[in-house]
């Protein structure tokens, strides 16, 4: 797990994609979920918050910041859950595990910043 992690890594960033529809989002989202994992392994394996955001993994996951955040817009606007049914079934449960992974990644973040 640990070399499909690097590899994965290492061959980031994936060229910008378009985000103008739920399926365009969540197809996106779905390609950040392997660096959203290394990023929280790392958080997990650390108790230092700087430490983390110096990570590789980290410092990937918040270039893509502005366009994830515009992602979960399209998905989730005004925090209805309503785009979601404008995803493929196929498409829908990996986005809403990735959404959980991202979710722990940030409780991480705040226990590490306590």
């Amino acid at each position: 797990m640990l070399i499909l992690t690097i590899l994965l890594v290492i061959s980031w960033p994936a060229p910008a994609m378009q985000l103008n529809d739920p399926r365009a989002a969540a197809v996106y989202i779905i390609k950040l979920r392997p660096l959203i994992n290394a990023c929280l392994s790392r958080a997990n394996a650390s108790n230092n918050l700087n430490q983390v955001w110096e990570s590789t993994p980290c410092q990937q996951l918040l270039g893509e910041e502005p366009q994830f955040r515009t992602a979960w817009h399209l998905l989730l606007p005004e925090g209805k859950i309503n785009a979601l049914a404008e995803v493929p079934y196929s498409l829908r449960q990996p986005t809403i595990d990735t959404y959980s992974e991202y979710k722990q990644l940030a409780e991480r973040i705040a226990q590490l910043n306590h």
